[in-house]
């Protein structure tokens, strides 16, 4: 890590930092299981991000043992393709795309550091690091919705029922929330103007920044609605810590996390 001519001093620097972060992960690991903190198996491909982000940032960055909570809402990962271009990215709708790696990042140890340069599709925050920025843009590709794609159907697999297809894809339209009566009678009136059908396109689904950038619009859908366990959600919106040393009392963890 040090090179051949690493002196003694660089050593033992690299020797302190390395038992430093030793003795953190343990009292981590030890406070963590005396608190039972995870003890709920999320199961293949499932993990409770938003526990374990807050756990990161409010307990073991805060040193504040006190402000861990229990994973106990495990969701599976989403899909990663077209991503870089939604405006939000979390189940419970609370965080752009860069804050969102921000935060991933430091629920896994990485340091952040700041970086300077123009927004493209979503908010920076101050952390949001040159090199997370270039993978993102790596992902999303040089225009809208030509980065990384979903998989496409093997051809080794059985040719798809392009009825069933059909029938399906009516069946999810059908289920999506309904538009005000005022807003179809004039989506209906200007679609059949061919000069207002890409305006019309993307006033419904794309949302332009102040740069000039743009991102998918991602639909807010009640928890009712969706009807699966709100667990994930519920949790989060409740969920407070301390704010210790930095002296602005108990936040929300909404607040907390993004501040």
């Amino acid at each position: 890590m040090l090179g051949p001519n690493a002196t003694d001093e660089q050593k033992a620097e690299l020797k302190k930092q390395l038992d430093a972060t030793l003795a953190a992960a343990k009292h981590q690991v030890d406070v963590t299981n005396a608190g039972h903190i995870y003890d709920n198996g999320a199961g293949f491909a499932r993990t409770d991000a938003l526990a374990r982000i807050g756990n990161q940032v409010f307990a073991a960055d805060a040193n504040i043992d006190a402000n861990y909570a229990i994973a106990n809402a495990p969701v599976r990962f989403p899909q990663i393709w077209d991503a870089s271009w939604f405006n939000w990215v979390r189940y419970a709708r609370r965080s752009p795309i860069r804050w969102r790696a921000t935060s991933v990042r430091r629920s896994a140890f990485a340091r952040s550091s700041s970086c300077s340069g123009p927004m493209r599709r979503a908010p920076r925050t101050a952390s949001t690091c040159a090199a997370c920025g270039r993978l993102e843009d790596l992902l999303a590709g040089p225009r809208p919705l030509q980065g990384l794609a979903s998989p496409k159907w093997p051809s080794v697999f059985p040719v798809l029922d392009q009825g069933k297809v059909s029938a399906r894809r009516r069946a999810l339209r059908a289920a999506l929330p309904a538009v005000s009566p005022a807003t179809a009678r004039a989506t209906a009136h200007r679609s059949r103007d061919p000069r207002l059908r890409q305006e019309l396109r993307a006033e419904m689904y794309w949302w332009k920044s102040a740069n000039g950038s743009w991102v998918l619009k991602v639909s807010d859908v009640e928890l009712d609605y969706v009807g699966t366990d709100p667990r994930q959600a519920t949790d989060f919106k409740r969920r407070t810590a301390s704010t210790g040393d930095l002296g602005k009392g108990v936040v929300s963890a909404a607040v907390g996390l993004i501040s």
